[in-house]
């Protein structure tokens, strides 16, 4: 009888040892999932709510102050609206959405959107899909915060294969230490997936560089502690979060962030 009742007590003990595992397990799975927080949407697939499109006045105004330039640029915004009412052509707004896709048209220049809503400053996840239709420099490039202070992504410029920072210590992408060269294909579609935590931005694009099979590539991973991060001055107005195509017309989607 003693026997049967050790026994019993042993698999008594058996038994809460598992179960407390099993508990332990599932809480530690529990905490990672809500380490990730759920993906929230920044793109409803219709229509710009939440955006606004950045004018083209807007960015001479703060690029340069030359009132000759202005003068230039409104002969000529003149001349083509006359053409286009005398023809009766109706024009497509630069920043609009078309087939459940952004389409941001910069042949002339730079063109872009900035996001009006809240949106964390660090320890944050921003995803997006992006490709270029035409043109032969930025298609996407991201302006996105960085604790206090702000910092663009430039996909494809400098003549089309130039990717990095804006601005770390005050200097360019295509001269500071986040440069690379990828090879963008036109009509292909690239994921961005960044990164911001209280002392680091990671970087990656998934996509063909190139001739190069698909594949995800990380190609920034920068220590920003103790550095300088800040903007070139036509990417001010698109501060807190925004994008911009400069003498290409490219196309989002699939625009998504999730707190860290």
């Amino acid at each position: 009888m003693s026997g049967i009742l050790t026994f019993s007590i042993k698999m008594k003990k058996i038994t809460v040892y598992f179960l407390v595992s099993v508990f332990l397990f599932v809480s530690m799975l529990s905490a990672e999932d809500n380490s990730k927080q759920k993906w929230q949407s920044l793109f409803n697939g219709k229509n710009l709510d939440g955006w606004i499109p950045v004018l083209e006045y807007e960015l001479k105004t703060v690029e340069s102050k030359k009132t000759e330039s202005k003068k230039i640029d409104t002969e000529k915004n003149n001349v083509t609206k006359n053409r286009n009412e005398k023809n009766n052509i109706k024009k497509k707004p630069n920043v609009r959405v078309e087939n459940g896709v952004i389409v941001i048209n910069s042949i002339a220049g730079m063109e872009g959107m900035k996001y009006v809503r809240k949106f964390p400053q660090c320890d944050y996840e921003i995803c997006f899909e992006a490709k270029r239709i035409e043109g032969s420099d930025f298609f996407a490039a991201i302006t996105f915060p960085v604790g206090k202070d702000f910092c663009t992504f430039v996909n494809g410029g400098w003549g089309g294969s130039t990717i990095g920072l804006s601005c770390i210590d005050g200097i360019d992408a295509s001269e500071n230490e986040s440069f690379d060269m990828y090879t963008f294909n036109d009509n292909e579609w690239y994921k961005f997936r960044i990164i911001v935590t209280k002392s680091k931005i990671e970087i990656w694009i998934t996509g063909k560089d190139g001739e190069k099979k698909s594949e995800e590539k990380q190609v920034v991973n920068l220590e920003y502690k103790n550095r300088k991060i800040s903007l070139r001055e036509e990417t001010v107005s698109y501060k807190p979060l925004g994008f911009a195509a400069w003498y290409s017309t490219g196309n989002l989607k699939n625009i998504k962030f999730r707190l860290r």
